[in-house]
């Protein structure tokens, strides 16, 4: 996104000059080289140079352009809080500057940057000079087109009537996939009002075409049935997914809900699913899934954005695939969402609100971590402790412990599946503090050399985005029917297809193949199979189960937010 600091008109006056006002030499050097440092990107030292110019009962000529200076700098260097404070201190100091406007656009800016959309319409509506009112309008635009939250439109349409730009958002996003026939009259009203082009912004045309009665739905997998024996076990994921596939369009049938499956080979060759990619019947599906390799993924966003059709990545956890296309899909949580999603309920359940971080060196526990640090920091919270291991090179876990003190944390989190880390985290626990909260992994459940009393005795809670309750009546039907059918026990594959089908499936008969553009109103719900199932405005399910172990039986601690 563009990075609207200040309009252009007042780029174009720092980059040309300004006035020379009589003032002492020390006051205009010391702005001169304010604005130097801002320009060569050293923003620190900038607002040390502008910040004695800034003072409230100062009479300085450049008072007013040295604080709007000060909280520019301040913003560059992620110092928004001493960027609003200058920049309330400058409106109530300054009003008749004559760039005044510039503060109030630049509040709206650090308000959309927080999602105060309200406090951002309101700044905005003072800014109606026409050198910095087309700037305004371009900082509008592009950030309530981010917003994907339908009922929060309503309600900022209802607090600004008369904002154009507003208006023009909101009947956008209801020709391109929001609208429902209670919104006829308000998108009536609004291409009246706002003189819109009535042949785009027809409810009578947007209400066509949005349910059907059957959905089509085209799943791209290396099935591998021409390959050899060899090949077909390696892929054998496939089929499984496809078979839990199979069950979902049963038990969605059962609903009155018909899917209609469509199974295409679709490898690692590129050249081979681009030519599927290219068939005409994809261009007319109602969802793909598919397909699954890293190589053809730049395949399957060109497809989805291209002809705006909605694709799921079944397998992947990777953020970067579906970054920039609003119709591609992770059906997993990403590293990155589940670091995220961890490191606020860890925020929100434990004190103090000081992390350890250990993490191995691999990209992908690398990723975490630092994704982790980085929401806890911008929650509020502190990281003492960060530190990289490799336990493959060096399994002396215990040697990271030296000289840690244990007690001042507020939690720990270890960010690998090997044993030696597991074990010299929860010896280190035990010996120092054993009340002390651990996030780590779900696979530590599975290490053979830990029992679970042990893991029940602390308070370990296990990171496990592919959770499923054994015990839930939903797991254990699944289970049963599949059973019946194949005579063997599902793998976890085949538990991910049917809930995979089966979610998307009711998500179709909900809102219809551009159902993504309702995502963000669902919230989180309950999965099929999982705790929870949601997408907000993101590409990759929100819901990162946390469980705890207590009587040796596992609990979901973090509540599923409806």
């Amino acid at each position: 996104m563009k990075k609207f600091l200040y309009s252009a008109a007042f780029a174009a006056l720092l980059l040309n000059g300004s006035p020379v006002w009589a003032q002492t030499a020390p006051e205009d050097t010391r702005y001169q080289n304010g604005r130097m440092l801002l320009d060569q990107k050293k923003y620190d030292l900038a607002m040390a140079e502008f910040l004695p110019l800034t003072n409230p009962g100062g009479t300085g000529a450049r008072k007013a352009e040295a604080s709007y200076l000060y909280a520019v700098a301040a913003l560059q260097a992620n110092k928004v809080q001493e960027a609003s404070a200058m920049l309330q201190q400058l409106i109530s100091t300054a009003p008749d500057w004559g760039n005044i406007e510039e503060a109030y656009y630049l509040i709206a800016k650090i308000a959309f940057d927080q999602k105060n959309y309200e406090k951002a319409l309101t700044n905005l509506q003072i800014v109606k000079s026409d050198f910095i009112r087309a700037d305004a309008e371009a900082l509008e635009r592009s950030y309530l087109s981010l917003l994907g939250d339908k009922n929060r439109f309503k309600t900022l349409l209802l607090q600004f009537p008369d904002d154009a730009v507003l208006a023009r958002v909101y009947a956008e996003k209801l020709a391109t996939g929001w609208y429902a026939e209670e919104d006829r009259t308000t998108l009536e009203n609004l291409t009246r009002k706002f003189n819109l082009d009535r042949s785009v912004f027809d409810p009578a045309k947007l209400a066509t075409g949005r349910k059907k009665d059957e959905y089509n739905v085209a799943v791209l997998l290396p099935f591998s049935l021409d390959a050899d024996a060899s090949t077909r076990r390696k892929n054998q994921f496939a089929a499984d997914l496809y078979a839990g596939m199979k069950l979902a369009q049963d038990s969605l049938a059962k609903n009155n809900i018909k899917v209609n499956l469509f199974a295409y080979e679709a490898s690692s060759d590129t050249a081979t699913v681009g030519k599927t990619l290219r068939l005409p019947e994809l261009k007319s599906m109602d969802l793909v899934i598919g397909p699954v390799y890293k190589a053809t993924a730049k395949q399957a966003a060109d497809f989805a954005q291209k002809n705006k059709v909605n694709v799921v990545n079944p397998l992947s956890d990777d953020i970067e695939l579906v970054k920039n296309t609003p119709n591609l899909f992770l059906y997993q949580s990403s590293i990155t969402t589940q670091a995220q999603k961890a490191a606020d309920f860890a925020y929100d359940s434990f004190e103090p609100k000081i992390a350890a971080i250990l993490f191995e060196n691999t990209k992908d526990d690398t990723l975490f971590a630092r994704a982790y640090r980085r929401q806890f920091e911008a929650r509020g919270g502190t990281v003492k402790l960060y530190k990289k291991i490799n336990t493959v090179k060096n399994p002396n876990v215990m040697a990271i412990y030296q000289n840690v003190d244990l007690k001042p944390f507020g939690h720990l989190l270890m960010v690998s599946e090997n044993l030696p880390a597991a074990f010299a985290t929860i010896s280190q626990v035990e010996s120092q503090n054993p009340k002390l909260p651990v996030m780590a992994k779900a696979s530590w459940l599975e290490l053979p050399q830990i029992s679970l009393a042990q893991l029940d005795d602390l308070e370990i809670h296990f990171i496990y985005p592919g959770y499923r309750n054994p015990g839930s009546p939903a797991v254990r039907n699944f289970r049963r029917e599949y059973l019946t059918d194949f005579n063997i026990p599902p793998s976890s594959y085949a538990y991910s297809g049917f809930e995979m089908l089966y979610d998307f499936g009711n998500l179709l008969h909900a809102y219809g193949p551009k159902f993504n553009t309702f995502l963000p109103q669902m919230g989180t719900v309950s999965g099929a199979l999982t705790p929870g199932f949601g997408y907000g405005t993101a590409n990759d399910n929100q819901f990162v189960p946390i469980l705890k172990l207590d009587n040796r039986q596992l609990v979901l601690v973090n509540q599923v937010v409806k």
